[in-house]
């Protein structure tokens, strides 16, 4: 749980900017809170006061997925703004500022890329099942989880999933904090979603590089040798029989 807590590229708990805007959030009374009624709290504010842009992609010259457009946590915390990856970083780095556990999570949004190709019916926006964007790319998209321990003896809880951007899609005025939220604790968009890594960047002692990837495609700074693209599908498969 200590790493869940601890400054790593893009997700920025020390930052000044953070920290004031977590002060202003809670009024320094953070830790006074129970944790699941903190976390609501934050992400009630970001869903009520963060720009949420839909440019989430970097591509390259050939129109193949490059990377992530993110800028981080200190970043967002200045602007209020930015891309999926952005606000994931901001409600992680604020969590962690106020010693709650957390991680940010990417995943395949296959229902966004596919449509009804994916076979999943029966969920509508913001889960979406418009199929791939002008661009014919993998969507990918991003959430944070907090955990919440249960069994302070054992060291034992859970990892329980936030999607600010997706509450922020179906409303940008948050539920009541004492009622159950669409995308907090649970996620109707998660049959269409594959988790593909707990950040942007290698989990390795390596420079940052010139484009925030999954999990390091470009582990070094500067230009790849060689072109790279990743490419992602998924599929499912009849059951026949018992």
């Amino acid at each position: 749980a200590q790493r869940a807590l601890a400054t790593e590229p893009f997700i920025e708990p020390e930052d000044e900017a953070v920290q004031a805007l977590l002060q202003r959030i809670t009024r320094g009374r953070a830790r006074s809170v129970p944790p699941v009624l903190f976390a609501k709290a934050v992400a009630g504010e970001l869903v009520a006061g963060f720009a949420l842009r839909d440019d989430e992609a970097l591509f390259n010259e050939l129109g193949g997925l490059e990377g992530l457009h993110i800028h981080g946590a200190a970043w967002a915390a200045r602007r209020m703004e930015g891309t999926v990856f952005d606000l994931a970083a901001l409600t992680c780095a604020l969590y962690r500022a106020a010693g709650l556990p957390a991680r940010m999570v990417v995943g395949y949004d296959v229902l966004r890329t596919q449509g009804r190709r994916s076979g999943v019916v029966g969920l509508s926006y913001p889960c979406g099942q418009e199929g791939a964007g002008a661009t014919g790319a993998p969507v990918l998209w991003a959430w944070v989880e907090f955990f919440l321990l249960t069994d302070p003896k054992e060291g034992a809880g859970q990892w329980i999933p936030v999607d600010v951007a997706r509450q922020r899609l179906e409303s940008s005025t948050p539920p009541p904090i004492d009622q159950p939220w669409t995308f907090f604790g649970q996620s109707p968009c998660s049959i269409g979603m594959i988790p593909l890594a707990l950040h942007p960047l290698a989990a390795r002692g390596a420079d940052r590089p010139a484009v925030a990837s999954i999990w390091g495609w470009r582990p070094a700074a500067g230009a790849p040798p060689v072109l790279q693209q990743l490419t992602l599908d998924a599929f499912t498969a009849p059951v026949v029989g018992r």
